[in-house]
């Protein structure tokens, strides 16, 4: 009990230490906002206004490649935030989960551990893009989010050699809303699906069992 609580203080010292700096570095490039995330708010906006997911009155013109980005800064319109601070508020938490995962990918076992870990954890809140994106209004922190849990959830089912295709659900789910949160996202998703396969980690009578279910 005393090492599993050891392991969970790490750990959550190395988050709380990354997303500390994250948000001071983030803050040094305030009140940076993308011209683009502006055309994608106004369609939150109008969705939040009734008039669906239109530019004009009258106009169903898709002007965007980032729906679930549209949708989950409506989401917090909806909680009567400003959708400037709710796309970069949404932003730092998707690079909060960028975060997340990696440490939960290498989760320390004691201080040594955690000491090697973080140099390497720090190069994401340090590095500028990554600060300027956190609050710039775009979806790339949202792609990085779904992105980093997507692979990080196929770490256990690729490490065994029969791994029934139910094992790749939650990374499945992960990598399903990359693909609507931008176009490019099914790329990442076909990639990690021909990787798998290559690999032979998972049955085949378990993959024909799930895609051929009558």
């Amino acid at each position: 009990m005393t090492v599993n609580r050891t392991h969970l203080s790490l750990t959550i010292l190395l988050v709380v230490v990354a997303l500390a700096i994250l948000a001071l570095h983030a803050y040094h490039f305030l009140p940076f906002i993308a011209d683009d995330a502006l055309i994608s708010l106004r369609y939150s906006q109008r969705l939040l206004n009734g008039q669906g997911l239109t530019w004009n009155p009258g106009e169903r013109v898709e002007g965007y490649s980032n729906l679930l980005w549209v949708l989950g800064c409506a989401a917090l319109g909806l909680l009567h935030i400003d959708l400037v601070t709710a796309a970069r508020l949404l932003g730092f938490v998707s690079i909060a989960a960028t975060i997340v995962a990696v440490v939960y990918a290498h989760r320390p076992h004691n201080s040594r551990t955690a000491l090697t870990l973080l140099p390497a954890l720090l190069f994401l809140p340090l590095a500028a893009p990554i600060a300027v994106w956190a609050i710039g209004g775009m979806e790339q922190p949202l792609v990085a989010g779904l992105l980093a849990w997507a692979t990080v959830l196929c770490y256990r089912p690729l490490e065994n050699n029969e791994t029934p295709a139910k094992a790749f659900l939650l990374p499945g789910l992960f990598f399903a809303l990359l693909c609507v949160t931008r176009l490019d996202g099914a790329l990442f998703t076909v990639a990690a699906v021909v990787v798998i396969l290559l690999c032979g980690k998972a049955s085949r009578s378990s993959w024909r069992n799930h895609l051929f279910r009558k």
